[in-house]
């Protein structure tokens, strides 16, 4: 039990190490956007890091869970990061910054180390998933595998949807409410 909370406080650490690095990225660069690719990959890495290195389960359920949570963190992160590349910062984080003024670094850097702790948030559940007594695959893991495909391909057609959108110059400011995004 010990050894998995040391894993969980190391995979916190680490990334709040991370995030307080691309913070000051973003206070060079002005685009705090690297948050949210740092978020998916990040959140991605250490669910794959929890699910692989937990103990008390079967190891084959731990494979599978990292398998999927990695592709779900590789394929959002790719995506996010091409999006800030190739754009100027998002307005959020544009309009944060100019309605904190003077405060605005000090409550971005808050806002990165928030982000690493969303990103335990959000990775706990492989760690814990990892933890089932069951020794073989069960239905509930099926479900679980059913459902992520479902999301996974939600995610995938919202994205397209989205940048055809943008992509369309008569849309400039406004926000897409067509397809999944009704």
């Amino acid at each position: 039990m010990m050894a998995d909370v040391n894993i969980l406080v190391a995979g916190w650490a680490t990334l709040a190490v991370i995030m307080a690095l691309l913070w000051l990225v973003q206070y060079a660069t002005r685009n705090a956007g690297i948050v949210d690719v740092a978020w998916a990959f990040g959140t991605g890495v250490l669910g794959v890091w929890f699910a692989l290195a937990a103990t008390g389960g079967d190891p084959t359920r731990g494979v599978i869970i990292a398998t999927l949570v990695g592709i779900w963190g590789a394929r959002l992160g790719l995506y996010l990061g091409a999006r800030v590349m190739r754009e100027s910062e998002d307005g959020r984080y544009h309009h944060m910054r100019e309605a904190l003024g003077k405060w605005a670094q000090p409550v971005m850097f808050l806002f990165f180390q928030i982000q690493a702790l969303w990103g335990l948030m959000f990775a706990l559940p492989m760690w814990a998933a990892t933890q089932s007594p069951s020794p073989a695959l069960a239905w509930h893991d099926w479900l679980g595998i059913a459902v992520f495909v479902v999301a996974f391909g939600g995610e995938v057609i919202a994205d397209r949807q989205l940048n055809a959108f943008r992509r369309d110059p008569t849309n400039k400011g406004r926000v897409c409410q067509a397809g999944l995004w009704r």
